[in-house]
């Protein structure tokens, strides 16, 4: 154990090491009544032990064999044993679980409960206890047994997005990235492992880092060669984050096209989170293009899709924009029905990313439905919560947000100064469609205000903003933004 150099480690590690879970069981209690390990618990996880400081210093000391990979590939193996079923339950599900075809280890073990029924609360819980672990175990034995490495990194991916050991998880990327760029030309598994984790950092970077230009590089890179390593589900989903990204810049061809070979990957596959995911993606398309109809019956579907899966955060995506279509629409009782739905679900199993687009979002129907001090104080939360979340596309958008409540409170002024924010840190994220539409608010305010000639240049300005983004492009000088205005 002193060996492995975890953090903490859970009965099954000791099991794992052992041959026999319920040995594990019985070690952890005759080493807890020699007081030589003691528990850790922490909100949200189950307990786990670890050495007393003194015992692991004097063990480490008097190790002769520190370079013994196999108890740490025997616990990575049965990690991902373990870990499997518990991802197929997890809420933010994308990412297929990683393929078989480790090489087997020493001495394997089967966990006794790797068969258990897995729910979401389970799989969260399970992960938040286990991420260490797999990070630790990554990196031991990424120059050993890099086959064990990536496996283990796309295995614990979902569980790591929008974690606060996200940037943890991202250097055991490079690391192990690293060595399997190394590797030999014909090495099959070190090129699956490249695919798998360029996807991996893809999704990181579309997802959080506002970084859509290298995201959809690499996720449309490592389709290509998923899809010839003879991966549809994770080549379906690498066309899901390269639409994504293309959306992100304006660039609509791209994101049908990403979207339709995401949907020929999954020909004759029974997926429905990815088939879910493939709505959402035609939905924002819609969406992006104020094709509100058409948006709200692709919503619709990605809801029907996903329901019944594990997969709450595409469920919950598909909800909140269907209430975005419903609100466009003037279906106002409805938009609103679902929002509180979203907020029903994000409470379950949210994280503070989701909550500061949900709060936009219900901000943006409390000045629909008129009730400008509520979209002020939503308006106000979205904006800070996106900021603790380092997501700078929501806290900018909240701006724009916010300046619709400021003006229905009469307050002008500050509307302005709010939408002229929104724009330069629109512009410099690349988001020319939702920085136009910051322009065309800020063009009907300026009217409203007898400023014709301002109004006048800020739809201009529009008009600018709408034709960098139908190239694919954004206006000389913008730069990408990755992390929020303070």
């Amino acid at each position: 154990m002193a060996r492995l150099r975890l953090p903490a480690f859970s009965a099954w590690v000791l099991g794992a090491l052992l041959g026999d879970d319920h040995a594990g069981e019985r070690a952890i209690d005759a080493l807890s009544a020699l007081h030589l390990v003691e528990p850790v618990r922490h909100l949200g996880q189950a307990t786990q032990f670890k050495l007393h400081d003194v015992v692991a210093r004097f063990l480490r000391g008097t190790d002769t064999h520190d370079d013994d990979t196999s108890p740490a590939e025997r616990v990575a193996a049965l990690l991902l044993e373990r870990g499997r079923p518990a991802h197929r339950a997890h809420p933010t599900q994308l990412l297929p679980e990683p393929p078989d075809g480790a090489r087997p280890t020493s001495q394997a073990t089967t966990s006794q409960d790797a068969a258990q029924r897995w729910d979401r609360t389970s799989a969260v819980r399970f992960f938040a206890t286990e991420n260490a672990t797999a990070r630790v175990l990554a990196s031991s034995l990424a120059s050993h047994r890099p086959d064990l490495a990536w496996r283990l990194l796309v295995l614990v991916a979902p569980a790591h997005h929008g974690a606060p050991a996200e940037e943890d998880w991202v250097a055991c990327l490079d690391l192990v990235g690293g060595v399997l760029g190394r590797a030999a030309p014909d090495d099959v598994d070190a090129a699956t492992g490249r695919a798998f984790l360029d996807l991996c950092r893809a999704w990181h970077l579309q997802a959080r880092a506002s970084s859509s230009e290298q995201a959809g590089r690499l996720a449309e890179s490592a389709a290509a060669r998923l899809v010839d390593a003879g991966h549809p589900r994770a080549a379906a989903a690498a066309q899901v984050v390269t639409a994504s990204a293309a959306l992100a810049l304006g660039r609509r061809d791209a994101a049908v096209a990403a979207l339709d070979a995401a949907t020929a990957a999954l020909d004759g596959v029974h997926d429905p989170v990815l088939a879910g995911w493939v709505a959402n993606g035609r939905g924002t398309v819609h969406n992006d293009y104020d094709e509100n109809e058409a948006a709200a019956v692709a919503f619709a579907q990605a809801r029907a899709l996903l329901e019944p899966t594990a997969a709450r955060a595409g469920y919950r995506q598909a909800t909140l924009e269907l209430s975005r279509s419903y609100r466009r629409l003037g279906v106002l009782g409805e938009a609103q029905k679902l929002i509180l739905e979203v907020v029903g679900l994000l409470e379950d199993d949210g994280d503070d990313y989701d909550r500061g687009y949900v709060l936009d979002a219900q901000a943006e129907v409390a000045v629909a439905l008129g009730r400008g001090a509520d979209g002020v104080e939503l308006a106000r939360s979205a904006r800070a919560w996106a900021v603790r979340s380092r997501d700078a596309f929501v806290a900018a958008r909240a701006r724009r947000t916010l300046a619709g409540a400021l003006r229905l409170e009469g307050r002008p002024a500050e509307a302005e100064a709010e939408l002229r924010l929104a724009v330069t840190e629109l512009t410099a994220l690349g988001r020319q469609l939702s920085a136009a539409a910051a322009w065309r608010a800020l063009a009907a305010l300026l009217d409203d205000a007898g400023r014709t000639e301002e109004a006048a240049e800020a739809l201009r300005l529009e008009r600018e903003a709408s034709a960098a983004a139908q190239a694919g492009g954004a206006p000389p000088g913008a730069s990408p933004v990755l992390t929020p205005p303070t």
